[in-house]
């Protein structure tokens, strides 16, 4: 991988009239090659000495991505401020699919028809405008994108899959600050999720002998309108913040498992995707802090959510569930030189259309002993110790129920150390011109 960029930034006035630039481009190869074999068993259950129906998956992929931004802010007095900008995006996918196939297993290797190429081209250019103004107490936002994407998904066979699209993302903010410990917001945003190449790409791509992953090309992006609203509030001892949201999406982008299909000439559990007509959820998150000194440091939130799916006149696919989830971290710095901390995650189980996501929860810890002063230090970072850390679906249809357990292989244990030596360097804090820019609706 490389990655090259260019930036210019010149600052008329500090954080009141500065203009940045960047232009970067990146390249990527990636190279991945897969062996399957079947191996039969004897009478006795043990297996045979020699595999049949051997399988070789190779990919050869190349990703090239050009991006050109440009953001300009200028303040008029001590309420207003506009931030307008433009970004541009090109990205460019030469992904080369090669599957062998030896059926009798002697060594006779063939091109399977499973072997595929394809091209796949997306540009995106925006403009942004966001105007805020500063009323003492009260702080408006409000702002606008918009957008022009196209894509373009060929295949090896000159097949085309064009695709243009414009889209408008109005923006804005209202927050009010009673107090200095206590702030009142509200916003509504418009966002987008565009397909990735994996859910385009046509090609059939088999986990095992019976399911396949199969793209679907006429995907339409998915937009999501948000009203969100929050209540934080800040103490001596931490801080709680409430936020309860409604989402409305439009084509929401959903998985399509079809139980009873063929392909070549297997007859397997295809896995594929497609747009839905709306999705609704609404709920609350409830995060909270709390800070005793070094002794202890936590933090807690509780997501709780209703979320309705429809599939549209001409689909009798929907759901309509309810669930929550919850996370917690804490940190204790038991001595001067020893810390613990420790971090869990619990999701509850989840309807989604034909099937039910289980439960789902994962958990880390680590330990740090500083030695000799600050000059060295040990840790014990351990992931998943009670392999808890697996996802369970149970989808299907009148004709099969299918349970998929998968395990990401994250539980592991790292022991570290670390020594410092030398003097440290002396670090000059940047001139206030030097100041980074305001966050773009880009980012």
């Amino acid at each position: 991988m490389v990655d090259y960029t260019m930036a210019l930034k010149r600052v008329m006035e500090p954080r009141k009239h500065e203009l940045a630039t960047e232009v970067r481009f990146n390249r990527s190869h990636d190279e991945d090659g897969s062996v399957f074999w079947k191996q039969p068993l004897n009478s006795s259950g043990s297996p045979t000495s020699f595999p049949v129906e051997g399988e070789n998956n190779f990919t050869d992929a190349i990703t090239k991505q050009f991006t050109a931004q440009a953001d300009y802010t200028r303040s008029f007095g001590a309420a207003y401020k506009l931030e307008t900008g433009y970004k541009g995006n090109l990205r460019l996918l030469d992904r080369d699919f090669l599957v062998e196939t030896d059926s009798s297993g002697d060594g006779s290797w063939t091109r399977s028809d499973l072997s595929n190429a394809f091209e796949f081209d997306e540009t995106v250019h925006a403009a942004y405008g966001v105007l805020s103004r500063n009323a003492g107490k009260v702080q408006l936002q409000a702002g606008l994108r918009a957008e022009h994407a196209s894509r373009n998904f060929q295949l090896v066979d000159a097949e085309e899959f064009p695709y243009d699209y414009g889209s408008l993302f109005p923006s804005g903010v209202i927050m009010y600050n009673p107090s200095e410990a206590t702030q009142l917001k509200v916003s509504y945003s418009r966002r987008i999720r565009r397909p990735g190449t994996q859910e385009l790409n046509p090609f059939p791509s088999f986990f095992d002998l019976q399911n396949v992953f199969i793209g679907n090309p006429e995907l339409n992006p998915e937009y999501t309108d948000a009203i969100e609203l929050g209540v934080s509030r800040t103490g001596k001892l931490g801080s709680i913040q409430l936020s309860p949201f409604y989402r409305h999406t439009t084509d929401i982008i959903r998985v399509n498992i079809n139980t009873a299909d063929t392909i070549n000439q297997r007859e397997v559990t295809s896995i594929s995707f497609e747009n839905l007509a709306t999705s609704n959820s609404w709920g609350a998150d409830l995060n909270g802090s709390v800070r005793f000194g070094q002794k202890f440091n936590g933090f807690t939130s509780f997501n709780l959510f209703k979320q309705v799916t429809d599939g549209g006149s001409e689909s009798a696919v929907g759901s309509s569930a309810v669930t929550w989830s919850a996370r917690f971290n804490g940190t204790s710095q038991l001595t001067p030189t020893f810390s613990v901390q420790a971090s869990y995650f619990y999701r509850a189980p989840m309807n989604i259309e034909r099937g039910r996501f289980e439960a789902f929860q994962g958990m880390q810890f680590s330990l740090r002993k500083k030695l000799n002063g600050d000059k060295a230090v040990v840790g014990l970072r351990v992931n998943d110790p009670f392999n808890t850390n697996r996802l369970r679906v149970n989808v299907g249809d009148d004709n099969i129920q299918q349970l998929t357990v998968r395990k990401f292989g994250v539980r592991s244990a790292w022991l570290t150390f670390q020594f410092n030596y030398g003097q440290a360097p002396k670090i000059r804090e940047r001139p206030p011109e030097q100041a980074p820019p305001s966050s773009s609706p880009f980012q």
